[in-house]
């Protein structure tokens, strides 16, 4: 059975997954409780399709965001809930593993497929560029000194300007 994955912060986790708070439906958002150990402190939940969610979601400026199969990204508002976008990724539409990350206002995701896309992040994020690898992509980016490092089924790229 896959494992939930979570994000934190101060005092909140965002979990998708199995877990007492979901079965594979839902994300829910608990606040955390005597150092890591839950109470019944459920903030918030959105019940629709998490179903074999994959990636970790990601936290990054005030946004919430979870990417799943079929390339639709969703951004909530971490402390209420509010959906605040659900959409797909044009060009970027198959299947994930791999888990988003962000750097410098721009989220970095890429699809099994090896659909390595771009997005300006925010409330109202939107698809910047969508580059085609050619190959399968499993592995989540890494971001280090403005360079973008993704590992491929055949390969390791980097991308990045040379004067960096």
């Amino acid at each position: 059975m896959p494992q939930p994955l979570s994000v934190a912060s101060a005092h909140l986790h965002w979990i998708v997954g199995s877990t007492d708070f979901c079965r594979f439906t839902a994300l829910p958002s608990v606040r955390w409780v005597c150092r890591g150990v839950y109470g019944d402190m459920r903030l918030w939940r959105y019940d629709k399709g998490f179903a074999g969610v994959i990636p970790s979601p990601l936290l990054y400026d005030g946004v919430l965001y979870v990417i799943k199969s079929g390339g639709i990204l969703t951004a909530f508002d971490p402390a209420t809930g509010e959906l605040l976008k659900a959409g797909r990724v044009r060009g970027a539409l198959g299947g994930y593993s791999a888990s988003p990350v962000a750097a410098e206002g721009k989220i970095v995701i890429v699809s099994a497929e090896g659909k390595l896309a771009v997005l300006r992040a925010g409330r109202d994020w939107d698809v910047l560029a969508v580059n085609d690898l050619g190959e399968g992509s499993f592995a989540t980016p890494a971001l280090s000194a403005g360079r973008i490092y993704v590992r491929t089924d055949e390969a390791l790229y980097c991308f990045g300007s040379r004067g960096r």
